[in-house]
């Protein structure tokens, strides 16, 4: 007998578009929580549902697939054609570039459309496979479309646990496509209704989302942020000691909502030409508008773009800069993951701001892991001229907290969420 089907009502379904070996963040967050569900529910069988693995998606990285736990068994559905052209044609790319809001409006589109037949499919594989089948129910919210297969399968499963994570915000607070706001509403009401659980990043995003959806207990609400294995990074060594030559790194993708990083490039070059020792490494999905942007200010010798590269690649980045950059949005809910991984690296943060009350500037400043910016040219300036004459005079430790310290570790945020998970 197959012991997915010998376990009725105690397995787990998990559902997430992305999954390893589809990396970055969110692929290595799903392997995370998963080794700990595992860990908690050992006898119990767990069913992912995800997308099908395809070589054109950005932010792959087959390492991601290891140590998968035995009890898990992965079920992957095409997204068809739309979803290859999708990637082929970097149409997020050109949905996050300054175009034109009736051509922006058809990339979003377009983008919304490709993950429609992996809904459809795995929407056939739960009616089929996922009646009474699950004492627990796990989606991520993204693509937002996944929210209606996660209520499928917790009506299949009416005892189960049913537990949403969203990324940054709720389906109608991130919606960009008014067209889908009333039947997301509908849903996301819906789902929240049924669900023992909903994980958000900030507090501030709970407040956003309990003010459309009054109706939602606060006790039903988790606030889940950060996701790094502190072993890895204190176990990779620093290869700038004594180096001649300022850093700064950025890692992860530049999105339509993220600040301009034009004022950024424009401070860098103010820095070259006063013959600071500078260099910046951007690792992440190519965005050639951001590429363009840096060759305007003619910083060819000055900025390298890596393209994606491997998470172990990634750590020794941030490990082995002597600034850490990332960029404020536009949305006050939204805070970025990869701050966890930069006080993990325990270098100076700059963070560029674009708005008031930023839970990612507010983080930054409170815990004194680095500097605030407002995204200007002055600004930006100021601030990486500061940092780099307390690296020089080596008061680096002395003008910031980059001490050790467990919080935003996998083990506390995976278990945050097991525990939600598993009721049993």
């Amino acid at each position: 007998m197959d012991v997915h089907a010998s376990a009725a009502g105690r397995g787990i379904l998990w559902i997430s578009f992305v999954f390893p070996p589809i990396g970055g963040t969110q692929g290595l967050r799903m392997r995370r929580y998963l080794e700990e569900v595992s860990n908690v529910a050992s006898d119990s069988p767990i069913d992912v549902v995800t997308v099908q693995d395809r070589r054109i998606t950005p932010q792959r990285d087959q390492g991601l697939e290891s140590e998968i736990h035995p009890n898990i068994k992965v079920h992957r559905m095409s997204a068809g054609g739309l979803y290859r052209i999708r990637h082929r044609f970097r149409l997020d790319e050109r949905a996050a570039s300054d175009i034109r809001a009736s051509f922006k409006l058809v990339y979003m589109l377009l983008i919304y459309a490709s993950t429609v037949a992996w809904v459809l499919r795995a929407a056939l594989w739960i009616l089929l496979h996922a009646r009474r089948q699950y004492g627990s129910v796990y989606v991520f919210v993204d693509p937002s479309a996944s929210l209606s297969l996660g209520l499928l399968a917790a009506l299949l499963n009416r005892n189960s646990r049913f537990v949403m994570e969203y990324c940054d915000g709720s389906i109608v607070l991130e919606s960009e496509v008014s067209v889908l706001r009333g039947l997301a509403e509908k849903v996301e009401r819906w789902s929240a209704a049924r669900a023992t659980g909903i994980v958000l990043r900030t507090h501030e995003a709970v407040i956003a989302y309990r003010r459309i959806h009054p109706s939602i207990p606060s006790g039903r609400f988790s606030v889940v942020f950060g996701g790094v294995d502190w072993d890895l990074y204190d176990g990779t060594p620093s290869e700038h000691n004594g180096g001649s030559e300022f850093t700064i790194a950025y890692t992860g993708t530049f999105y339509s909502h993220s600040a301009d990083p034009e004022p950024f490039f424009g401070a860098l070059a103010r820095l070259a030409d006063a013959q600071v020792p500078v260099r910046a490494v951007i690792a992440g999905d190519v965005d050639r508008r951001v590429m363009h942007t840096a060759r305007s200010y003619q910083l060819d010798n000055v900025v390298r773009f890596t393209g994606h590269i491997p998470m172990s690649e990634v750590i020794d980045l941030q490990v082995s800069a002597h600034v850490l950059l990332t960029f404020g949005n536009y949305c006050p809910y939204r805070i970025s993951s990869k701050l966890s991984q930069y006080v993990a690296a325990r270098k100076p943060i700059m963070y560029v701001a674009v708005i008031s009350n930023e839970p990612g500037a507010k983080l930054v400043s409170d815990s004194r892991r680095g500097v605030v910016a407002q995204n200007t040219v002055d600004s930006i300036e100021r601030a990486l001229l500061d940092i780099y004459d307390s690296w020089k005079s080596g008061d680096i430790c002395h003008s910031f907290e980059l001490s050790r310290t467990e919080q935003f570790s996998w083990k506390e945020v995976s278990g945050r969420v097991a525990a939600l998970v598993v009721s049993w």
